[in-house]
């Protein structure tokens, strides 16, 4: 299985299973709640039980309260069948629900430089095949025209036929010149039979070579177009969200030395401190402008500054984003 083929057919079941998952989660959300249904049936099974206690027991109630132990007990099927057929209709879709979170949860969507590369390469493959298609269609059609223009014309000789005739109908004297011009006629009246022969076979087989043409060029620009409006961008987005983690990690171990180095230094000198209070002046790193820390932009961090805080540094994007371009990735 190529990388690109690996990638979207990954691609093509997240998506089926997000919009499946879409689809249960409307349709539980439109229907009654299981817990409130079980209780309505509880209650009504109560309503009986304490009229059943009131009573007596059902063998010594008169008619009329026989009559109300039988709706209440209508009321309670009703009921119960209610909870029965809700929870018939969304346990299997609870079920499918939280196997499909799972599967999506556990998939696979990532997509390695090499992975991307190749699916960028395929897709540049199939534009450029496009664009060959494209230029055998312009052949044909050229083809075709130059066939067309290879046609010779008769129309000067069977104009100067006419004025021949026209010269011997008063009595002028050209029968020879009528003779060769006749002659002429006939010789091109056959080279323009065979010329338009030849033109119609042309492009009789080069309509049909332009309509096996069109269809390759149609399913290529299909196949192009859902290569460079889906695959490749959700390729893109699956590398630099790889990107993302890696440089994440680092920048968590990173930081998680930074506070123990902190922590280091706090202790060391809430020592110096406690042996002399007075060497608390002493210590470099107890203003921030000695000690750089990095700003974390949490909603805490925001309102420590007017302005707020800035998470994105403009040289810093360009420069990413060039280093992007420079392993060959197109944004």
């Amino acid at each position: 299985m190529s990388k690109t083929l690996a990638f979207e057919t990954a691609l093509t079941r997240r998506e089926a299973i997000r919009e499946r998952i879409d689809s249960i989660t409307k349709q539980l959300g439109h229907a009654p709640n299981l817990d409130t249904l079980a209780s309505e049936a509880g209650q009504e099974l109560q309503r009986i039980k304490a009229y059943l206690q009131q009573s007596g027991g059902e063998s010594n109630m008169n008619i009329n309260q026989q009559n109300n132990l039988k709706l209440y007990r209508q009321r309670h099927e009703a009921a119960e069948r209610l909870h029965q057929e809700a929870k018939s209709f969304q346990e299997p879709l609870r079920a499918e629900l939280a196997q499909l979170q799972a599967e999506l949860t556990g998939m696979d969507c990532s997509c390695s430089l090499q992975d991307l590369l190749s699916i960028q390469e395929e897709m540049g493959q199939v534009e450029r095949e496009a664009e060959r298609i494209r230029q055998a269609i312009a052949d044909q059609e050229q083809k075709m025209e130059s066939a067309w223009e290879a046609v010779p014309s008769i129309d000067a000789l069977i104009e100067k036929r006419q004025e021949l005739l026209a010269q011997k109908e008063i009595g002028e004297e050209i029968e020879a010149d009528l003779v060769t011009v006749e002659k002429e006629l006939e010789q091109g009246k056959q080279a323009l039979k065979k010329a338009r022969t030849r033109a119609e076979a042309i492009e009789e087989q080069a309509d049909e070579i332009v309509a096996g043409l069109n269809r390759l060029l149609e399913a290529k620009e299909k196949r192009a177009k859902e290569l460079r409006q889906v695959v490749q961008p959700n390729a893109v987005k699956a590398f630099l969200l790889v990107r993302l983690d890696t440089i994440g990690a680092e920048y968590a171990k990173a930081a998680s030395t930074l506070m123990e180095k902190y922590s280091h230094l706090a202790a060391l000198g809430n020592i110096l401190v406690k042996r002399n209070e007075q060497d608390r002046a002493a210590i470099p790193w107890k203003t921030a402008l000695h000690l750089r820390l990095p700003v974390f932009p949490t909603a805490s961090c925001r309102k420590l500054s007017v302005d707020g805080v800035k998470w994105y540094n403009p040289e810093a994007i360009a420069a990413e984003q060039q280093a992007l371009q420079r392993l060959g990735v197109q944004l």
